[in-house]
């Protein structure tokens, strides 16, 4: 019978937390940047200084 190697498992179990923090941290920032976008477009439409901004800064 093969003995499970407890150095191995603990690895693995730690790599598996580390996955599931890193994979918590990118769906937040992208719900985050994603809210931004969201806002930032309704902000433009209801006010158009968005765009504004923009073309004083590219200069159109």
């Amino acid at each position: 019978m093969i003995k499970n190697n407890p150095v191995l498992i603990r690895n693995e179990q730690e790599e598996t937390a580390q996955v599931r923090r890193d994979l918590i941290f990118v769906v937040t920032l992208n719900v985050v940047f994603f809210a931004a976008l969201i806002g930032l477009y309704f902000f433009n439409h209801a006010t158009g200084q968005v765009d504004a901004f923009f073309a004083h800064l590219l200069k159109f």
